[in-house]
């Protein structure tokens, strides 16, 4: 039995739940999910027969490598990822799935997106996403997805710039609509003050939220809904280091051209470790046109 255990944010969670899959699919597992909000999704399973002398307490945000994969060529032209930890943590993630998006070989994209559509959502869920999508005529608009780290504030303070959207949003004409998911009402203003509130597409009487821990289900209900919205956009212009994003792209079926903001903060820690002699080149976009 595989116990999957994990009150993060909503990308953390499912990307927890996904490499959970692969791994009891491998080792004839089942999988018990044991975290808040089981009622607004189900996880299909497949597996019958589980091993009874095996049990695996799992909370990752990262996605599952076999072994043989952390040896061989797993990505194309791979990006070359900063991950800031709060207190001035940082490091790079070498040969690893995650934010790669379309850097990652088209086998694997295959082998991941089975276990992403194990994932069902409620009804209540779905007729929320349904009908904002229609009235949106979602699958031609641009999704932007802006996580302020409010509520990390040494992230905050360090990776959060709204300008860093705005140099990408800004190259889009001025007659395209955005639809926004925030975690944060400062993003959401910033964005109606700079492009005006015709331009900004979001569910009315949302509950902003999406941060790592809320014990309110309107907020864990509604940052659902974004991130479904999301992965129903055309495109999108993500968040750097957030797995919110990333689980979009996954939903959506690793479909979409995906621009990500590379924060100065990152921008400067890449120049730094460039001088110590210590390589790499990151760009800050993932996608195709």
């Amino acid at each position: 039995m595989i116990y999957v255990v994990n009150h993060s944010g909503w990308g953390n969670r499912i990307k927890n739940i996904v490499s959970a899959l692969r791994t009891g699919h491998l080792t004839n597992d089942m999988i018990e999910i044991r975290f808040e909000y089981l009622d607004l999704f189900l996880v299909a399973q497949c597996i019958a027969e589980p091993r009874t002398d095996y049990t695996e307490v799992m909370s990752t945000w990262g996605l599952l490598l076999l072994p043989d994969e952390h040896e061989r060529k797993i990505l194309r032209e791979p990006l070359r990822i900063m991950e800031y930890h709060d207190r001035n943590q940082i490091g790079y993630l070498e040969n690893r799935l995650d934010y790669q998006y379309f850097n990652i070989e088209p086998e694997l994209i295959a082998e991941y997106l089975r276990y992403f559509a194990l994932i069902r959502f409620r009804p209540e869920v779905l007729a929320a996403v349904n009908a904002w999508s229609n009235a949106w005529s979602i699958g031609d608009q641009i999704g932007v997805h802006v996580r302020t780290w409010f509520d990390a504030p040494d992230r905050f303070r360090t990776l959060y710039d709204i300008e860093d959207f705005f140099a990408v949003l800004d190259t889009y004409a001025d007659t395209r609509q955005f639809v926004v998911c925030v975690d944060h009402n400062i993003a959401r203003s910033a964005l109606i003050a700079r492009y005006g509130r015709a331009r900004i597409l979001e569910p009315a009487d949302r509950a902003i939220g999406h941060i790592a821990i809320d014990p309110s289900r309107r907020v864990a209900f509604d940052s659902l809904v974004d991130m479904l919205l999301l992965a129903r956009c055309h495109s999108i212009v993500g968040t750097y280091q957030s797995t919110f994003t990333e689980c979009a792209w996954w939903l959506g079926g690793a479909r979409q051209a995906v621009q990500i903001p590379v924060p100065k903060a990152i921008t400067a820690l890449i120049a730094e470790f460039e001088r110590a002699g210590k390589g790499g080149v990151l760009s800050g976009v993932a996608g195709v046109a």
